[in-house]
């Protein structure tokens, strides 16, 4: 990241967030550094909100079926009557 003020601070920042040139406030003055190279790309870049998706719709069914067998529905006994279905 490159920062640049006319009259703030200015830097050369990388992707881990360090500092590489500066000049502080109130001085005049250039930088004269190499761009910084960027980090690789994330997971989500390559799988995007799918493995989210899948692990929500997983809950959901597991909420479900939990739901189902507590109450019976099933094949098991009622909740109430105890009478099979």
């Amino acid at each position: 990241m490159i920062r640049a003020a006319n009259t703030g601070v200015s830097a050369v920042i990388d992707a881990h967030g360090d500092i590489r040139q500066s000049l502080p406030l109130g001085e005049a003055g250039k930088i004269d550094a190499e761009l910084p190279g960027a980090l690789p790309p994330t997971p989500w870049l390559g799988w995007g909100p799918v493995p989210v998706v899948l692990l929500a719709l997983a809950i959901l069914f597991a909420a479900s079926m939990s739901g189902r067998l507590r109450s019976g529905g099933i094949g098991g006994r009622g909740r109430e009557t105890g009478e099979t279905r």
